[in-house]
């Protein structure tokens, strides 16, 4: 009931001829109704979940999602860059028939800091780097992000905050096994378990054609409840969901992320997911 819950201005849904109305300040009386507050805050006053928690909400109204699409439309640039440096397009049929080895997808790693003015850097001009954890047959490597202390003792100036890693999720090689099941790949169980819990701290993970990112809305419950000494129970979890699924490997890991996260307000995190790249338009899912 939740999820579906809209401000009834945007229908012209209002019970004209019910109390509700003859109540509200559009009826001409002065009490608020919990509508009026969803409008204005986004948030249901009944039950404190998001209005916009089924995805079907623009984000015009949601600060976080303004943050993500406007880092995204600012670095569109370093973010492509990193994709194409974690992909590879060099392999050939012939190269197949002759035994030519096939080259590594590899994750790569960035990180962004928030300058006094409250826009963004890179920690380290074309900072990106590759990951060193090899896995999955020498097929893909997974990053090994640097730790928050070093970039944040290292890079961060005075009046400044370390606020944004980022990875990419390259999709496999089209001549590789598992090509559509590379394809746009959420956060892993990994990903929402070990990235820091900090106030405001962002996960972002750039994939083929859409991206995502994990919000820490608050630092005391993302600890307690999606913290790493939580790490073996989320993984687990999310495993057990992606493999429950019946959807494509895009929305199953999508769905992973949601069923392991639960609500935002429930569990500190908040889980963003835009579908086109080129055009930047995050969206709550939680």
């Amino acid at each position: 009931m939740a999820n579906k819950f809209q401000n009834p201005w945007e229908k012209n849904q209002w019970a004209q001829d019910g109390e509700e109305y003859k109540k509200s300040a559009v009826g001409g009386g002065t009490e608020w109704l919990p509508e009026d507050a969803a409008f204005f805050t986004g948030v249901n006053p009944n039950t404190g979940e998001s209005v916009y928690g089924n995805g079907e909400k623009d984000s015009a109204n949601d600060s976080i999602a303004q943050k993500l699409n406007s880092f995204a439309s600012t670095f569109r640039n370093v973010l492509a860059r990193m994709y194409r440096k974690s992909t590879y397009t060099g392999n050939k049929p012939e190269d197949i028939s002759n035994n030519i080895p096939l080259k590594e997808v590899v994750e790569y790693g960035h990180h962004f800091i928030r300058a006094k003015d409250g826009s963004y850097r890179e920690y380290q001009i074309d900072g990106e780097y590759p990951g060193t954890l090899v896995a999955s047959s020498q097929v893909y490597t997974i990053i090994q992000l640097r730790p928050y202390s070093y970039i944040n003792n290292n890079f961060v100036k005075r009046g400044e905050s370390y606020e944004i890693e980022v990875h990419t999720h390259p999709t496999f090689d089209p001549l590789v096994n598992n090509y559509e099941g590379s394809r746009n790949l959420a956060p892993s169980g990994q990903d929402i378990a070990y990235f820091p819990k900090f106030k405001d701290y962002i996960l972002f993970v750039e994939a083929e054609s859409m991206q995502f990112a994990l919000v820490v809305i608050n630092e005391k419950k993302s600890r307690q409840r999606l913290g790493v000494n939580k790490s073996t129970r989320i993984v687990d979890e999310y495993t057990r969901f992606l493999n429950e699924s019946s959807e494509s490997p895009a929305e199953a890991s999508i769905n992973a992320v949601k069923k392991t996260i639960g609500q935002a307000k429930d569990n500190g995190i908040a889980f963003y997911v835009n579908e086109i790249k080129s055009k930047p338009d995050f969206i709550l899912q939680n």
